[in-house]
């Protein structure tokens, strides 16, 4: 595939790097990262007692839902009290409800789970901005197969609306993405309890970082406002998109693109 591409984007310095190094001459290569446009309002403060925490993202095991219930699950066991709202959904669809029902009745309805299901972007924007979250998370893993996330574009929606993020330091995420400043960052660890399922974050690490979220307004203010400040650095859509028609450009010489709406054409 690489062979016989004419071009090839990617959207973090670490894949640009990676396929570099597998021969591909730099001109073929070009890095256009995600762009997310910034809203003009903030993310509200959360108000609940309960620790609320927000994901979003497919149902599948490079996400590690299944990490992020069982450290939810973990402080719930510990008596607090935790609302964690999962939107996205998968091939772990049913497996992750079970996992999150039986969780919930062993905590005694400390732990509360709601699954939103596929949601139209405008809904998670405004869940985002609105529904008083501590953090949102993203535990990802590295799956047996070896996929693995480049850069969550939920994870930088986060960001955007003045979310503290909670997520995995995989390889490409450092450069969008700087523990302690705009969020944390949890180094990759093995789980001996679901080798199978891939490295991912320790448990005990999440449920900790979350915690801490909940526990001291400081900080979550502080990585808050880190968030939206690297968001309003990045480049924006409409940046990104006149990158991207420059490079389809130089590969279709002599064409003519029309910016026009179709209606006006």
């Amino acid at each position: 595939v690489l062979n016989q591409a004419a071009h090839i984007s990617t959207i973090t310095p670490f894949h640009r790097e990676r396929l570099l190094r597998a021969g591909l001459p730099s001109a073929q290569v070009t890095l256009l990262p995600c762009a997310v446009a910034v809203p003009a309002d903030v993310a509200a403060l959360p108000t609940s007692a309960s620790l609320r925490v927000l994901t979003v993202g497919r149902l599948v095991p490079k996400k590690g839902h299944d990490l992020l219930i069982d450290a939810c699950a973990a402080l719930a066991g510990k008596g607090r009290s935790v609302e964690l709202v999962i939107v996205g959904e998968g091939e772990q669809g049913l497996a992750l409800r079970q996992l999150a029902a039986r969780h919930m009745t062993e905590t005694g309805g400390r732990f509360k789970v709601e699954f939103r299901g596929e949601t139209p972007a405008e809904v998670v924007r405004s869940l985002m901005l609105h529904g008083g979250f501590h953090a949102f998370a993203l535990a990802c893993r590295i799956a047996p197969d070896g996929d693995r996330d480049g850069l969550p574009v939920a994870l930088l929606e986060a960001q955007a609306c003045g979310l503290p993020t909670v997520t995995t330091s995989l390889p490409g995420f450092e450069s969008q993405l700087q523990d302690d400043r705009d969020g944390l960052l949890l180094p990759v660890a093995p789980d001996r309890r679901r080798v199978s399922d891939g490295p991912g974050p320790e448990r005990a690490s999440l449920a900790a970082a979350l915690a801490c979220l909940q526990d001291v307004p400081v900080l979550r203010a502080r990585l808050a406002a880190g968030a939206r400040q690297q968001a309003e650095l990045r480049p924006t859509p409409a940046a990104v998109g006149r990158r991207l028609m420059e490079m389809l450009g130089r590969l279709l010489p002599g064409a003519v693109y029309d910016a026009r709406p179709l209606e006006g054409r």
